[in-house]
Parts: C-alpha cells; sequence; structure tokens
C-alpha cells in the first residue's frame, strides 16, 4: 500500500535541496577567487620579468578600472535583485527557494567576476596591489554572504 502524499515534505524536500545547492554554489564562489590569488601571487614575478610587461601594463590599468568600476556599478545592482528576490521576507514570510538561489548566486557571481578581472589586472600590471586588495575585499564580502537556512526554511 502506497503512503499518502504529504505536500509539506516534498516542500521541505526541494528546500533542502535548493539549501545544498546554495551551499555548494557558494564554496565554489569562495574557492575560485581564492586559487586565483594564490596562482597571480606565485606567478606575479614571472609575469614582471616577461619583456612585454610594459606593453600590458596599460592594458592591466585599464582592466583594473573597468572591475573596480564594474564592483561599484553592478555590486550595489545585485544587492538590490536580491533585496527584490527577499522581498517575502518584508512581511515575515519565507523565501521561495528558487528566489533565494536567483539573488544569492547573482551576488556571488558579481563578486567573483570583479575579483578575477582585478587579479587578472595585477597579473598583467606585474604588481599585486591594488589588485590584490580589491579582491580580498570581494572574497570576504562572498565569505560573509553563505547561505542561511532560516530564510528558506521559516
Amino acid at each position: 500500500m502506497a503512503a499518502p502524499y504529504d505536500a509539506s515534505n516534498k516542500t521541505q524536500v526541494i528546500n533542502d535541496k535548493i539549501l545544498m545547492s546554495c551551499w555548494l554554489a557558494w564554496a565554489m564562489a569562495l574557492c575560485a577567487p581564492v586559487i586565483w590569488l594564490v596562482y597571480v601571487l606565485i606567478n606575479l614575478p614571472m609575469a614582471v620579468s616577461q619583456p612585454q610587461a610594459a606593453a600590458t601594463s596599460g592594458v592591466g590599468r585599464l582592466l583594473f578600472g573597468l572591475s573596480v568600476a564594474w564592483l561599484a556599478v553592478a555590486g550595489p545592482m545585485a544587492f538590490i535583485l536580491r533585496s527584490h528576490c527577499f522581498r517575502a521576507t518584508w512581511d515575515g514570510r519565507t523565501v521561495e527557494p528558487t528566489s533565494y538561489y536567483r539573488g544569492l548566486t547573482t551576488i556571488w557571481a558579481v563578486l567573483v567576476l570583479g575579483a578575477a578581472a582585478t587579479l587578472y589586472s595585477s597579473l598583467l600590471v606585474g604588481q599585486a596591489m591594488p589588485g590584490g586588495i580589491v579582491a580580498i575585499i570581494a572574497i570576504a564580502l562572498i565569505g560573509a554572504s553563505k547561505p542561511n537556512a532560516k530564510a528558506v526554511t521559516g
């Protein structure tokens, strides 16, 4: 005999799957720029000794400026989108699992792209700073915005 259908159990399974997906996405979003940072710091001395370093320096500075502008514009826009995705909390309700996932991954994607671009600009310029500082700040923001089960499960 089949067990009776329980809608609340299915909802809980979906919430758990979305929350696990959020944790995996957060771990990848946190690890990717950290690995890229280590790579850049290890390979930075080799980038400085290459003869074309002067030619790529201007491109690196331009990329750094564009990546900082990206973080300055897209960062707040991502937080606004997250606020829109989390609007159920304004009324004291739980957030839909797909909205929760969309809101958090948008922020992480913006921060990862900004960190990667600033680190690449550091490699092109041949200097760890200021690109490294901007990347470390972006990595810290990713680390601070970890998933929270209370938003989805209530």
